[in-house]
């Protein structure tokens, strides 16, 4: 097991290369962690975040920081694929000639991704049932409509109403007198 300095050595090393930087800022950008990119470096974690966040080159932290909301833009475009291969998957292919469920490895990876669960058993004659589960295409279509706005989750009114009214129509009415009250 490699020293802290050692450690603290090829830190300093990897990150005198701009190549290593950019390749950090990438890795980031993909959804990588800092806290994972340190340890596929082998270097420790602390030092490479007081490297970046040094205030003496606000161009590292700069970079960082945009890679950082790259990988938000990255994480939304996985997001929507994602749903969009559960919309578009034809759930035919995941059967052979025969009618009966390929094996997982040699379902095409397209259609596996469509598939929550794959379920195995055999029954007391001895054949082996195979089912497999699909996600919910409705509820893909529903997300996919949501964030391309194409449903309205809330309506608008317009008009303008004083404070005053507002505040008298939320009181309960007054009750009515009756004679009894009166007396």
């Amino acid at each position: 097991m490699p020293t802290r300095r050692e450690k603290n050595e090829k830190l300093q090393a990897l990150l005198a290369d701009p190549v290593n930087f950019e390749q950090l800022c990438e890795d980031i950008a993909e959804g990588h962690t800092l806290y994972s990119v340190a340890q596929s470096w082998g270097v420790r974690y602390g030092k490479l975040y007081a490297w970046i966040h040094d205030q003496e080159h606000p161009d590292r932290l700069e970079a960082y920081v945009k890679a950082l909301e790259s990988r938000t833009s990255y994480n939304h475009d996985i997001v929507v694929k994602g749903i969009g291969d559960v919309i578009g998957v034809d759930i035919r292919r995941a059967y052979g000639q025969d009618g009966k469920l390929l094996p997982a490895h040699e379902i095409p990876d397209d259609v596996a991704v469509a598939l929550q669960s794959m379920d195995v058993s055999e029954d007391k004659d001895g054949t082996i049932n195979k089912k497999a589960r699909v996600s919910d295409r409705v509820q893909a279509l529903t997300l996919m409509g949501r964030h391309l706005k194409m449903f309205t989750d809330k309506s608008e009114v317009s008009g303008s109403i004083s404070l005053e009214d507002a505040v008298k129509a939320s009181m309960p009415p007054p009750k009515a007198k009756t004679p009894a009250d009166a007396a």
